[in-house]
């Protein structure tokens, strides 16, 4: 059988129009989890890298004649903590929501871990008045 070529027409503009709605809609759905949190911006953290490698080249270069120094910059780690808490790199820097974000995830991950110790700590002084009572 043949079909009609208006029929097939329609059908295609279908088929292509519930594509084209499918991927709307699912790229949406992972912006907005990223939005709230549910799932990790990778171009964000891209973004935060170079920023870090970048830094990280310039400090290299400023500091390659003081091996002292260039002994404690290399590591990426010890970079973001200078970028996130050193006030004079916040003065030489325009406000950047990267970094921010990154001081934030590690004064978060500090929080965590200091209320995971106090959990435990009154987790064991609860059995010891549980024990103590018996």
């Amino acid at each position: 059988q043949e079909a009609d070529p208006i029929s097939a027409a329609i059908l295609i503009q279908k088929v292509w129009r519930g594509y084209l709605v499918r991927t709307r809609i699912h790229r949406q759905a992972q912006e907005e989890l990223i939005f709230i949190g549910m799932r990790p911006n990778y171009k964000r953290e891209q973004q935060i890298s170079q920023q870090i490698q970048q830094q990280w080249a310039q400090q290299q270069n400023g500091t390659a004649s003081n091996s002292a120094n260039t002994a404690a910059s290399t590591n990426p780690a010890v970079i973001v903590s200078n970028l996130t808490t050193s006030a004079a790199t916040a003065s030489k820097l325009k406000y950047d929501p990267l970094i921010k974000e990154a001081q934030i995830r590690k004064n978060r991950k500090s929080r965590r871990e200091d209320n995971d110790l106090k959990y435990i700590d009154a987790l064991a002084e609860l059995q010891k008045v549980l024990m103590d009572s018996e």
